[in-house]
């Protein structure tokens, strides 16, 4: 009878499997033709962007969203964010930066158009109902608060690591309920404020939503359609199996973490039922 550690790592060996099906996709090709057109952020420009609109997944300039087909709606206020100044040195013949100035990009929320495509199919069901009310126990003896609340844009849900505090958008299917709710747990478990602030936030996404695959996939919910492309998407550029291996022993143990709780919070309800 295999452990609980090796059913874990079994788990993690099918995301690698199933990231590298979902990459060789021609939907994922469509994917990386539309990111390719948008610029990657500095860790200071994604901090600026976070805490201007914290809930943000796609963001660019107002041109660019015009030349993907999209036109940022009337009334929309910009994220800005820092761009180099740059002057060509006479000697070398390259480019310095000698200033910033601030410029403004806008959220795919904040934006009407052209679909964009998705890897990532949301769950739509709801067969894992009465495992909500499961997970939400364990994440509030842990000190940390849930609110379910209407979030602008296309975000499932965010955890709040100074007011420590997971919100999930209203109206999830239930299935989609636990995995978010797992997902932002494990951002807390993983990322909260006594972790390293200089870990890339592709990095960080990639470790919860592994997390989450995996103890989904413990429990018997099977999150795949979502969870693959998710890192997959978050891994573009940085090779997202790479990351998983170095980052598999986090992952892994923050996952048997979870299942661990999950399993003493069952065991304790089975009691007071007797």
């Amino acid at each position: 009878m295999k452990t609980k550690n090796s059913k874990v790592q079994d788990l993690f060996k099918k995301i690698e499997e199933g990231i590298k099906a979902v990459t060789s996709s021609e939907e994922w090709k469509r994917v990386l033709d539309f990111q390719a057109r948008f610029h990657n952020y500095s860790f200071n420009n994604t901090l600026l962007i976070l805490s201007q609109c914290p809930h943000a997944s796609y963001v660019a300039g107002y041109r660019d969203w015009q030349k993907r087909g999209r036109q940022v709606k009337k009334g929309e206020k910009g994220i800005y964010i820092l761009a180099p100044l740059t002057v060509k040195d006479k000697e070398t013949d390259e480019y310095k930066i000698v200033g910033f100035r601030s410029v403004a990009v806008f959220d795919i929320s904040q934006t009407s158009g052209d679909d964009i495509p998705e890897v990532a199919r949301k769950l739509t069901t709801d067969n894992f109902a009465g495992i909500v009310d499961a997970v939400l126990s364990v994440i509030e003896s842990e000190g940390v608060s849930v609110t379910f609340e209407a979030i602008p844009g296309r975000s499932n849900g965010y955890y709040d690591s100074i007011a420590k505090k997971i919100v999930i958008e209203q109206g999830l299917a239930k299935d989609q309920q636990v995995k978010t709710l797992i997902h932002e747990f494990a951002h807390h478990l993983l990322h909260g404020a006594h972790e390293d602030k200089q870990i890339p936030r592709k990095q960080k996404e990639i470790e919860a939503e592994s997390v989450a695959y995996i103890v989904c996939s413990y429990m018997g919910l099977d999150s795949a359609d979502y969870s693959f492309g998710y890192v997959a998407q978050w891994g573009s550029g940085l090779g997202s199996v790479d990351i998983l291996r170095q980052a598999g022993s986090r992952i892994q143990k923050t996952a048997a973490d979870i299942i661990g709780k999950l399993e003493a919070s069952q065991k304790e309800v089975e009691k007071l039922a007797v």
